[in-house]
This record gives C-alpha cells, structure tokens and sequence, in this order.
C-alpha cells in the first residue's frame, strides 16, 4: 500500500514497480485550505529551511513520517499508508490546489515584514509559474521496511538532491532532503522520517554514502539488509555481524576469514563484495545484491507443481553454476563447508537464473595436504564424514560434493533426502549410513541421468564420492545447448570443463557422452558391493 502524487488518473491503479493494486482512500484525501496568514511558511532557499525542532516534531503518532511544505502554499502532509500519492488530481491522497485569488501574496490583511513579503512574493510568482506544469499525478511516496522511495510518475520531473528522477523511476529518499517539482529551485517539501532510523548505530562512512533498506534475512551471526546509493537504485547487500570478545584482549572483535576469502576470488556465481565498515560493536560487509532471493524460496514456491523434464530443464543449469563455483572454490583451495539452499542466492528471471554462493563465514582456506577438522555446518547437509566423527576425525573438500548430493535430491524431488521428521531412523544415522528417502511417486519422471548423478554424489566414503572434476563430466551434464544458453547469459563464466561434447569429435556429441557414461558406469562397477550407491541404498532400505 501506499500514497501517490499525480495526475493520471487512470494510472493511480498500480504502485509503481509492482503488480499489486493501488487501493485508494487510505488516507484523508485533501488537506484543508487554510488562510496564508495562519500556515507556517518556510522558503526553500537554504537560510529558510525549518529547523531541526520544526521537522522532528509531528501531532500525528500513527505516521511514520511527513512531508514538511518548503511553501506557504503547501501544507503539510502526515505519511501513514505505505504509499501516498500526490497531484493535482481528484484522486490523489494530496491533491495541488491550483492558486485562489484570495490567498493573494498582496493581502494588505496579513502583517508582514519586509523579508516575510519578499518570501511570500517570490513563492507566489513560482506557484503562479509551475502550477500549470504540475501533473495530475505528480509522484508518490513508497515505503518498504527502512527504505522510503520518491516515485516520479511525471512529465515535467520530480528532482531530488537537484536531480531529476524521470518518469517511471524511483529513488531512495532520506530524512532531511528535499522534494522539488518541475524545476530543481521549485522545492516545495522536505521528507522528514526519524522513526525509520535502525536501532543500531551505522558507520559514518556507510551513512555518507548508502541508505540503509529493509531487513532480507537473518541467522546466528548476524544479519542482512537491502541498502541503496543514496539518490539511486543501485542496491547491494549489506551483511551486518556483531563482533564478540575473544581471548583476554577486552576489545571486540570478528573473524576476518570470510571478508579475507571474498577478497581473494572472483566468480560470477559467487556474491562479490565491495566494501568493509565498522563501528565499535559491529561490522558492515558490503556484497552484491542478488535481487530474486534464496535458492530454497525457488525450490519450494517457483518449482511446484513442475515435474519429469519440465523441472530438470529448469534445474539444471541452475545446479551446473554451483558446480562451477564449487570447482573454482576448490581449484583456489576454498572448502566452503555451509552449501545449502539458503546460502545459494539468485539474480535475474526463472528461465535465466544466475547463481551466486554466499556465506563463507564457516570456509576455510586449505592447502592440496591440509585436512579439516572442526565440526561445523547445518545439519541436514552435513557428509557423514563429518557427522560420524563430531569433530574428531579430519576431512577434505569431499564434504562440499555431499552437500551438492544433498541439494541436488532437493532440486529433482522437492524433499529433503534427510530429515529428522523421518522418525523410523534418527538423522545421524541416515547421513552416516546413506539412508536417503525415496518416495518413487516422485521421482518416476526424474532423467535417469540426474538420478544417477544425486547417487553418486551421496556416496558415504569420500574417496569414492565423485569429485568436483567428476561431477562436471557426468552425463547428465553433457549438455552443448545448456552450455551456449549459460555462455550468453554469463560472458565471463568458464564453461571449459571436462567431458563437454566437442563439435569435432570422431564420436560426435551423443558418442562422446555415451562412451563416458559407459566409463562411468565401468568404474562403479569396479568398486566393491557398498560403494554402488544404488545397492548401498536397497542394502539400507533392508536393514
């Protein structure tokens, strides 16, 4: 909901940059006329803007901001709805009275000054001169969580910071800056919103330069909100974690780790990061903002209902950028050690997905001979490798390819393969046994080729689990078509991996994959009786 100013009465219906329809008469439409003698007056040049006592004071406790006039002959306007309109239409929440011969800055009525009559002149002479260039919807006002929004739904423009926004454009607005119409000198309102205000204290540097938006998530190391350019649309993630006293130091302080990894790579399926703030308490981690939300939101709500190939249509070029990134990670000596859907994000539209991984506040950096050991990650994506051995045992960068098992199964089916709902085994033992559920109901019309890929991947010994190079050239994912689509939607993604059918080939496309496949299967086969993943699980499913 929200409030608009403008002209176009027929375009009142929509809030701009949504499909949610406008629903009108949220608030008292008109604000009454009062006489010029008894409305506060205030010139927008600079020595005339309303203190700082006149813009924090409000008589409406229900409004989370205002608009305070920069003009005698506006009024001021009290925001409640999410959205409010303004304009000199009917229709508008705040409607742009045209000028009354009555309310004549002459009035030889009103005792003035000479500065007080000089004010009133001039604000008169632009009321007289830009009314006609007002739109019948001018702009609207648009708040979601922290972030408030000046919406120009004009022709003649809506300027902020001197800028004109542009007719179907929107800005972000902060308290204290002022609103002008059809001319960057016409200021007329100064946008006053003190209780948006986070209640922690911001960095002053990240305050010069953002504007801190609503809250997109949160866990147990902090959380993270929308921001935006102050002035624009540029949006990022903002990742804000408390620091904590460690040792004997007294001064708080944060792991680095995660910042010091962003820093050292570069991917475009891993979130990118920008800039570093800090105040006493906490830390601002500025990141690349993915604008279409966690991979798990997609797999429950945007994959409904679709099954057999329709689905692994969709998902697998979604699955082969996490790959990519994974096998970046790895080829860096990265072990990511959290993959899960809530720490896959993605950007763009259904059809075109791009990836990006984030979160790597449990990574860690590991030499070709280093081993890990601490026992950290969620639950239902831990490798049994990890989970059996709680911490005292090592392991590789293998537990990322069980993880990529784990969300893979999520992906084909839209269940978890492990779950501590499944009460017949307890959830340690289904990981470290391999005990997956299968309901065949819904993987009847699963490629044959991506179920075979989840097995693989959800072997419980690491060293015959498929490694990240291996995954690349499963079958599954030889797939020239998948390739070019990827290639022009990500320029700089490298598609060159392993096992990708070669145009030239002396077996062509369909032969190089086969004869792989074949391989495939050969070294599977070759493994002894509990390392085939599909009789690993009908051995499970008869214990």
């Amino acid at each position: 909901m929200g409030i608009q100013f403008g002209r176009d009465h027929e375009d009142t219906g929509l809030v701009l940059g949504s499909s949610v329809p406008f629903q009108g008469n949220v608030m008292a439409a008109k604000p009454p006329k009062k006489p010029a003698a008894q409305v506060e007056t205030a010139e927008p040049d600079e020595d005339d803007i309303p203190s700082t006592q006149q813009l924090d004071s409000d008589d409406d406790p229900e409004s989370w901001g205002r608009l305070v006039p920069l003009n005698q002959y506006f009024n001021k306007q009290s925001l409640i709805a999410d959205v409010i309109t303004f304009g000199k239409d009917e229709q508008c929440d705040y409607v742009i009275e045209a000028p009354d011969e009555e309310d004549s800055a002459d009035d030889d009525t009103v005792d003035r000054t000479e500065r007080d009559t000089s004010i009133t002149s001039r604000q008169a002479s632009r009321r007289d001169q830009f009314y006609p260039q007002y739109s019948r919807r001018q702009f609207h006002i648009q708040k979601e969580g922290h972030v408030v929004y000046l919406c120009d739904d004009s022709a003649n423009g809506t300027y902020i910071l001197g800028k004109k926004i542009g007719k179907g454009k929107r800005a972000v607005i902060e308290s204290g800056l002022e609103i002008a119409l059809v001319h960057p000198f016409n200021k007329v309102f100064v946008f006053v919103a003190p209780s948006l205000k986070p209640k922690f204290a911001l960095p002053p540097k990240f305050v010069s330069k953002y504007q801190l938006s609503r809250e997109l998530g949160r866990g147990a190391c902090g959380q993270v909100h929308l921001c935006y350019t102050k002035g624009t649309e540029e949006a990022f993630a903002v990742k804000i974690v408390e620091k904590q006293t460690l040792g004997g130091s007294g001064k708080p302080t944060y792991d680095k780790r995660e910042v010091d990894i962003l820093r050292a790579i570069d991917h475009p399926c891993i979130v990118r990061i920008y800039e570093v703030f800090e105040t006493e308490e906490k830390v601002f981690i500025l990141l690349e903002y993915a604008r279409s939300g966690e991979l798990f939101s997609w797999i429950t709500k945007g994959l409904a209902g679709r099954r057999g190939a329709d689905r692994c249509s969709l998902v697998k070029p979604v699955f082969a950028q996490m790959v990519l990134a994974v096998k970046y990670l790895h080829a860096n000596g990265i072990t990511h050690r959290d993959l899960k859907p809530e720490n896959i994000l993605l950007d763009g539209e259904p059809q075109n997905y791009v990836v990006k991984i984030t979160d790597f506040g449990l990574s860690k950096i590991m030499s070709d001979h280093t081993f890990l050991k601490t026992f950290c990650g969620t639950p239902t994506y831990l490798a049994p490798e990890v989970m059996s051995s709680m911490g005292t045992a090592v392991y590789t960068n293998a537990v990322d390819c069980w993880s990529l098992g784990v969300i893979l199964f999520l992906l084909l089916a839209g269940y978890p393969p492990f779950s501590t709902e499944y009460k017949n085994v307890s959830l340690p033992d289904q990981i470290t046994r391999g005990r997956y559920t299968i309901i065949e109901d819904q993987w009847v019309d699963v490629d044959p080729d991506a179920r075979d890929l989840m097995e693989r991947l959800l072997v419980v010994e690491p060293n015959k689990r498929l490694k990240i190079t291996q995954v690349l050239s499963h079958p599954w994912l030889q797939d020239e078509e998948m390739k070019k689509n990827l290639s022009a939607l990500i320029p700089d993604l490298d598609l060159e991996w392993p096992g990708f059918a070669n145009p030239v080939s002396r077996d062509g496309a369909n032969g190089s994959a086969n004869k792989r496949k074949l391989e495939l299967q050969e070294e599977c086969d070759s493994q002894p009786e509990s390392a085939s993943p599909k009789r690993a699980r009908k051995q499970a499913e008869s214990a």
